[in-house]
C-alpha cells in the first residue's frame, strides 16, 4: 500500500486528501500510512497548500536528502554501481572492472557502511540470465557462471532488503517509474547492447513468466546455420543483432 501511495506522489499528488480520492483508500488509512512513511524519513511535509477551501493541507514530498537506493548491475563490461534518491535522481555512480562475487560484495558493503543501514532500506541487483526474483536467486547466467546458484540476499548478508531481477526487467521498470514511459500502462522494452533482451509490462506490472524469462528473445534461434552463440546454439537473435554480433559481421565482410 505504501508503494502505491509513493507512486501517486511521484506522479504529482501532493496531499493526503487527494491521495485518498485518487487511490480510493479510506482517509484514515492514507493518513496512517503517510505518517509511517514520514517516521521512516521517506516523506517530508514541505509546507501548507494555499488557495483551497477549508483547512490548508500539508504538501508531501520525498525526502531526497535521506533515503538512498543503491543499484548494482552485472554486465560483460564490468560491475556498475549507482546510488539514487527516491525521485529517481542519480546521486553517484561508478564502474568496477572486477566482476567477481567478492568485488560485488565489497562494493555493496562499502555503500552500506558509508550511508548507514537506516538510509538504505533496499538494494536492487540486476543481472542477465535466468533469475528467480521471488527467491532472489540467479539460476543460470551464460555471462557470469560464477554467480549461478547464488541467493544474492544470503550472499550479501545485509539487513537491507535485496531485490534481484533481470537487467532488462530492471530497465523496463525504471522507464515506467522515472523514464519516458511514466504515463504508459503497457510497454514492450527491447535493449540492444552486448546482448539482446526484452521485457514486457502489462497494466503497469512487469511480466516475468513461469521461470522469469517472459519476453526473452535473445536466445531464439533464427538460423540453425548462423553464427555461434555463447548459449551453445547457432543463429540466436543475440548472436546476430547485438553489438558484438554486428561488429563481428562487419569485420568478417571487410
Amino acid at each position: 500500500m505504501q508503494t502505491i501511495l509513493c507512486d501517486f506522489i511521484r506522479k504529482g499528488v501532493e496531499d493526503r486528501t487527494t491521495l485518498a480520492k485518487e487511490t480510493g483508500l479510506r482517509p484514515n488509512t492514507v493518513c496512517d500510512k503517510i505518517n509511517e512513511l514520514i517516521t521512516k524519513k521517506v516523506l517530508i511535509e514541505t509546507g501548507k497548500i494555499t488557495g483551497r477551501k477549508g483547512k490548508p493541507a500539508m504538501r508531501l514530498a520525498f525526502n531526497t536528502d535521506h533515503i538512498r537506493i543503491p543499484g548494482v548491475q552485472l554486465t560483460p563490461e564490468g560491475l556498475f554501481i549507482c546510488v539514487g534518491d527516491l525521485e529517481g535522481n542519480v546521486v553517484e555512480s561508478r564502474a568496477l572492472e572486477d566482476t567477481s562475487p567478492d568485488a560485488f560484495r565489497a562494493g555493496v558493503g562499502e555503500l552500506i557502511e558509508r550511508f548507514g543501514v537506516d538510509r538504505v532500506p533496499v538494494i536492487c541487483v540486476a543481472a542477465s540470465g535466468l533469475i528467480d526474483t521471488k527467491a532472489g536467486l540467479i539460476i543460470k547466467s551464460y555471462t557470469f557462471p560464477e554467480y549461478e546458484g547464488m541467493n544474492v540476499g544470503s550472499f550479501l548478508e545485509l539487513e537491507s532488503e535485496v531485490v534481484v531481477m533481470r537487467s532488462n526487467t530492471a530497465m523496463a521498470f525504471a522507464e515506467m517509474k522515472a523514464g519516458k514511459a511514466r504515463q504508459a500502462k503497457n510497454l514492450i522494452f527491447v535493449h540492444i547492447g552486448s546482448g539482446v533482451g526484452c521485457s514486457i509490462v502489462i497494466n503497469g506490472q512487469c511480466v516475468t513468466g513461469h521461470r522469469g524469462m517472459a519476453g526473452e528473445i535473445g536466445h531464439l534461434s533464427l538460423n540453425e546455420k548462423g553464427p555461434g552463440c555463447k548459449c551453445g546454439m547457432r543463429g540466436c537473435v543475440e548472436a546476430v543483432a547485438s553489438e558484438t554480433g554486428i561488429i563481428r559481421e562487419v569485420k568478417r565482410q571487410l
